[in-house]
């Protein structure tokens, strides 16, 4: 077994470790299903998907089996290649680009819906900033991003959890990062390095809100749950 099968295992398995991870993780594909659902009936044709930071292109196969799509994910961790390689041959409305998102703006031009699961936070600061500048530009018709809540008293409950069944989220922070973080004071947290550690999702929704409107901002496990409990937080931008 190689290093990038070995890692793409990992990260199936960290996904699947239970009943709890399975079904947060399973919120965004819900969310993101209901919304497409929703535009199907506007549009007759074929929708054009991009899929900032595919992975393992989970929901290409949620959204393929009940509409008609094209679907290009992004992906740039060769963790994934081999198996976006396989999806791609067995699929022809399967499409992706091993690349950063960063530059795509023709790809962003072509898309109807662009979507980003849970990877926002992994771009540096430096770039994340241009990414939202140039799908602002193209205004898909929608856009829909989840991030994790590192925010708040929720951070205190996700990494204590995190270090009871052997998970490796909390392993990003230290006792300082994580009480601060949970009283959102994050000028003494150690600074965000593309990854949880530092991530403050207020800062993100006021750049997409500069240069595409939110629409909504839903909540997790359920809408009705409070910003400071969500274990996520999903942004929905529709240009009307």
């Amino acid at each position: 077994m190689n290093i990038n099968e070995k890692k793409f295992n990992q990260y199936v398995d960290n996904q699947n470790l239970n009943f709890i991870n399975r079904y947060l993780h399973s919120i965004r594909y819900k969310y993101v299903y209901q919304i497409i659902k929703d535009y199907q009936k506007s549009t007759e044709r074929k929708i054009n998907i991009v899929d900032i930071g595919c992975g393992h292109a989970h929901l290409f196969e949620v959204l393929n089996s009940s509409f008609n799509i094209e679907y290009y994910g992004i992906e740039k961790s060769l963790t994934f290649v081999d198996h976006l390689e396989t999806k791609k041959k067995k699929n022809n409305n399967f499409n992706f680009i091993h690349d950063y998102a960063q530059g795509q703006s023709k790809l962003f031009k072509w898309a109807d819906v662009i979507i980003s699961l849970e990877t926002l936070e992994h771009i540096p600061d430096d770039q994340i900033t241009n990414l939202i500048i140039e799908i602002g530009k193209v205004k898909p018709d929608i856009f829909f991003s989840s991030v994790p809540n590192e925010v708040g008293p929720i951070i205190w409950i996700k990494n204590i959890y995190s270090l009871l069944i052997n998970y490796d989220r909390h392993k990003e922070y230290n006792l300082k990062d994580t009480f601060f973080s949970g009283i959102g004071m994050f000028h003494l947290v150690r600074e965000h390095a593309a990854g949880h550690r530092g991530f403050d999702w207020r800062k993100l929704y006021k750049l997409i809100n500069k240069n595409y409107q939110v629409s909504e901002i839903l909540t997790s496990p359920y809408n009705f749950v409070p910003k400071i409990l969500s274990p996520s937080i999903y942004f929905v931008c529709k240009n009307k």
